[in-house]
């Protein structure tokens, strides 16, 4: 019996693993060691650049105005980056909360792009 269960929709990934059994092992490289909460210095449509040395794994979380509401997060080694490797979309018409992750390779620049109406930043945080 697998002790470990995932399921991949166009909208999220869920993953659980049975009670106290180890989960899959975590990507290959350093550990992450340094959480920043960047909200108050970061902003849709604006590049940056990831100086860290390491891959940046990115998670942000978004309140989405409602139908046509959409967001694509870009990353690679152009700036401004141009390769998409992450959307949401909120197709109901009411406001939702949504969260976009990301891991942005050392040196590559990342943006997040609003593609529908405007959507307000509630918290970006970034590990390393």
């Amino acid at each position: 019996m697998s002790n470990f269960s995932a399921t991949l929709k166009p909208q999220y990934f869920h993953a659980t693993v049975a009670a106290g059994q180890a989960g899959p092992p975590g990507p290959p490289g350093p550990s992450i060691t340094v959480q920043n909460v960047v909200t108050g210095s970061r902003a849709a449509n604006t590049v940056y650049q990831n100086t860290t040395g390491k891959a940046l794994w990115v998670c942000t979380s978004w309140n989405m105005s409602g139908s046509a509401s959409a967001m694509s997060f870009l990353s690679d080694s152009s700036n401004p980056p141009v390769t998409e490797v992450a959307r949401i979309a909120n197709a109901s018409p009411q406001a939702d909360t949504e969260q976009m992750f990301a891991i942005v390779l050392p040196g590559n620049y990342y943006e997040c792009k609003v593609i529908g109406p405007t959507d307000m930043l509630i918290v970006w945080t970034e590990y390393s």
